[in-house]
């Protein structure tokens, strides 16, 4: 159910406690929850709900203070003086106890989710805009940025500290580090640089840049990332694919903050803060000799995120599930759902979402359940788990029992005796086997 269906009205004022409708229980915007607030001119900054009720007024002169409860907001000239209403209200959800969230209204429409409307609840992943600001409540399943950089003290956040962070594909380590830039508050832009993109002798001029005549083809001069990334944050993602070379480069830049184009004889100083992210492990690439032992070092002596894998999270894929089931008005099988948490997910956050999306659009109407396409994606994924994930990794005996028990019972659609006559053991014992392997992974 989206915003629009959930639109209150405040001008009845009636005082009794109604119930919640149960798909937005889990979604709702509560006390505490850390806003993010970003003006078209100006530093981006959170905020976290703390009152139980605000009120966002648009102002055309330039307001620096906020008065309690009031939020001025820059605007036009001719849309001043509108106000916005952020109020704490009482529902009965689910168990019958009274929970509290925050609703919005107007007495003007404003734009909630790309629409127009006068007032709603406010839901995990809705993005408002009013006058010249854009407030975004941010989805709990947007991946563990928001979680690990509001665990980060803020003097760690805004410094110009590098940040490594590592983890499998489709981890999220796109929306960490675009987390990380806009917690900073830095009025520079977030450039994002995929190494593996480019080859070998264009990477000095793609992250340097390059005067003109440099080379052959080098018609007119390039800034190059660093400097489109000036009082901001370059995101250079994969790493783990950048030439020797351009490692000792960028270490030089780590040292000295400064940068020289290609072709250029003097050097440039630049505020340009380093986020790196790779899909591999970096210590196998010193090892084999494709990393610098100092650069990756000097890169880990930051700020160093390691991003588990969605089969590692059992209360990730439950809350992916949960967000998508909300926001596309779907309900989905719980059968299908603990099956999902058996299955590897090899490329992660990204995989689940395309795969939920898939099943969403070629069957639009009705309860979400187990099909052709969930039949194909756990062949591929077990198959790969199989080969890539337990026969890889260091598992003692009780492990690999656990784990090739679940595998086997996954491909039988969890029919127990099925799966039991192909393990050759017990009904009960397999039970027993799939409950323990249930705990552990809690």
């Amino acid at each position: 159910m989206n915003n629009l269906g959930q639109i209150l009205d405040f001008h009845q004022n009636n005082q009794n406690v109604v119930p919640l409708p149960k798909s937005l229980i889990d979604h709702v915007v509560r006390l505490n929850q850390v806003i993010q607030i970003s003006p078209l001119i100006g530093k981006k900054r959170t905020m976290k709900l703390t009152r139980t009720q605000y009120c966002f007024k648009s102002s055309y002169e330039e307001k620096n203070e906020n008065l309690g409860t009031t939020i001025y907001l820059k605007s036009l000239k001719e849309e001043q003086n509108k106000t916005l209403y952020f109020s704490l209200k009482t529902y009965i959800g689910s168990n019958g106890k009274h929970l509290q969230c925050y609703e919005i209204h107007s007495n003007e429409s404003f734009r909630l989710n790309g629409q127009w409307v006068k007032s709603a609840i406010l839901k995990l992943g809705d993005i408002l805009d009013f006058a010249l600001t854009r407030i975004e409540f941010k989805s709990a399943c947007e991946g563990d940025a928001d979680h690990f950089s509001n665990g980060l003290s803020a003097s760690l956040i805004e410094s110009n500290l590098p940040v490594l962070i590592e983890g499998e594909t489709g981890t999220g380590k796109t929306f960490m580090a675009k987390s990380i830039h806009d917690k900073s508050g830095v009025p520079g832009r977030f450039v994002h640089l995929n190494l593996a993109s480019f080859s070998p002798s264009l990477i000095e001029s793609e992250l340097f840049g390059h005067c003109r005549g440099a080379f052959t083809g080098a018609v007119k001069d390039k800034r190059g990332a660093f400097l489109e990334a000036n009082a901001g944050t370059l995101f250079l993602d994969e790493i783990d694919s950048l030439p020797k070379s351009m490692q000792t480069k960028l270490l030089l830049f780590l040292d000295d903050g400064k940068i020289r184009s290609v072709g250029s004889s003097s050097s440039t100083q630049v505020k340009t803060r380093i986020i790196a992210a790779s899909g591999s492990d970096l210590l196998t690439k010193i090892r084999e000799g494709d990393m610098r032992h100092d650069f990756y070092h000097r890169l880990a002596s930051g700020i160093s995120i390691k991003m588990s894998p969605l089969r590692n999270n059992p209360k990730k894929i439950i809350s992916i599930i949960n967000i998508f089931s909300s926001q596309h008005s779907r309900a989905v099988c719980k059968e299908m759902v603990d099956r999902y948490l058996k299955l590897s997910w090899p490329g992660n956050i990204r995989e689940l979402k395309g795969h939920l999306l898939k099943k969403h659009i070629s069957k639009p109407n009705g309860l979400i359940r187990w099909d052709e396409y969930d039949d194909q994606l756990l062949l591929a994924s077990q198959e790969d788990y199989f080969s890539t994930y337990l026969l890889n990794k260091n598992m003692n005996y009780r492990e690999l029992k656990k784990s090739y028990a679940s595998y086997i019972l996954a491909r039988c659609h969890n029919h127990y005796p099925t799966a039991a006559k192909i393990l050759n053991i017990s009904i009960n014992t397999l039970k027993r086997i799939d409950q323990a392997a249930k705990i552990d992974d809690m």
